[in-house]
């Protein structure tokens, strides 16, 4: 039986795990990061072109390490952050241990949007599952891209714009 969590469950799951194994939260986003990467490198190939899009928040922090993590695999990166004010410490770590690396983009209006083309793939790390507003603006902009382009989408937690717990019932999802 498949049992579906509420985001403050999963926020709560998160902060037990911390606490019983004595780790930081960042090196709990390593392991989510680790694992996401090694789907990405049991379905796809290297020469795959890959653009991730994060936020500033942990879905962000996740997304920034899941490209380094595929990139030390030699696989085609290209990374884009929804530039904000707002920013958390794990993010700045994941962003710290990118840049290193590859140089991170930032994308401060919808002008600076980069063109997603079929073929590619696309990481949305934008939001998570702690989501509980409508998106708008810049976010709302580049969420829409990503959406009506012809990439194959990956999302980290669950798709940006979307409630972990709420549903509309108007709409099916398949």
């Amino acid at each position: 039986m498949l049992k579906i969590l509420t985001a403050e469950q999963i926020k709560e799951l998160d902060n037990v795990t911390i606490q019983k194994q004595g780790i930081k939260s960042v090196e709990l986003m390593e392991r989510a990061a680790t694992e996401v990467a090694n789907w990405i490198i049991s379905h796809f190939k290297t020469v795959q072109p890959f653009k991730v899009f994060c936020g500033t928040g942990s879905n962000g922090g996740d997304g920034l390490a899941v490209a380094r993590l595929l990139l030390k695999r030699s696989y085609k990166v290209q990374v884009y952050v929804l530039k904000s004010d707002k920013v958390t410490e794990d993010f700045k770590i994941n962003e710290e241990r990118l840049s290193s690396i590859l140089t991170i983009h930032f994308i401060k209006n919808i002008n600076e949007m980069p063109a997603i083309t079929a073929g590619e793939i696309v990481i949305d790390a934008i939001f998570g599952s702690g989501l509980n507003r409508q998106t708008e603006g810049l976010y709302a902009e580049v969420i829409d891209a990503i959406n009506n382009s012809d990439a194959s989408v990956i999302a980290i937690d669950i798709a940006s714009g979307l409630f972990a717990d709420k549903t509309n019932h108007s709409k099916s999802i398949i």
